[in-house]
């Protein structure tokens, strides 16, 4: 369970986000909105990688007082994922799965399924934007996290990739974990979907 209190993100003067409360039970969640509404920096900030004002729960531990909890508890891919130029792949896979206490062999699966363990061996500076976003989706899912935020994880994928992340969502929530998805593609899962979206800088439900 995910909850928001006196929750504000701003850019200077800006607010990007007001959310005074608001409470996501386990699930997984679509979060739609206008682009520029917010969306990417709300996962952003609940997944540490920004900071904000006010407080975030999960599971009645503030995320701002744990950041080794939050790192461990909430895996967040990048709708333009970034990483090491100076890299490779399968170091950063390596790293991931030795810090998160991963399984490797199933990385390597699901590299070799999304058709990528090719690249694996080479510096990430010479990674197409697919490739990054093929390999940012391999890091989202390792280890054991209770919250997985997916940034617009269809992007640049074909029919085949977007099928494989499919079966690996459905694989990971029967195991426990929730998700917020924002997506503007529309997908089929076998999972019931919660919609989210993002008015007046603050979440609501559809």
């Amino acid at each position: 369970m995910l909850v928001f209190n006196s929750f504000l993100k701003k850019y200077g003067s800006t607010t990007i986000l007001d959310i005074p409360s608001f409470l996501l039970e386990d699930g997984l969640y679509w979060l739609k909105a206008e682009n520029g509404a917010g969306k990417s920096t709300l996962l952003q900030s609940v997944s540490g990688i920004l900071p904000f004002d006010g407080s975030v729960l999960l599971d009645d531990i503030d995320l701002h007082k744990n950041k080794t909890f939050q790192r461990k508890a909430i895996n967040y891919a990048e709708a333009e994922p970034k990483f090491p130029s100076f890299l490779t792949g399968k170091e950063l896979i390596d790293f991931f799965n030795e810090t998160k206490k991963g399984d490797l062999k199933a990385s390597m699966d699901l590299a070799k399924s999304l058709q990528i363990d090719h690249a694996l061996p080479q510096k990430i500076s010479t990674y197409s934007s697919g490739m990054l976003k093929k390999l940012s989706l391999i890091l989202v899912f390792i280890g054991n996290p209770k919250w997985i935020f997916l940034d617009e994880p269809l992007i640049t994928l074909d029919v085949e990739a977007v099928q494989t992340i499919i079966e690996k969502i459905e694989a990971f929530f029967a195991k426990g974990t929730s998700f917020i998805i924002t997506s503007h593609q529309t997908f089929s899962i076998n999972i019931p979907i919660q919609n989210l979206t993002i008015e007046n800088k603050t979440i609501i439900r559809n």
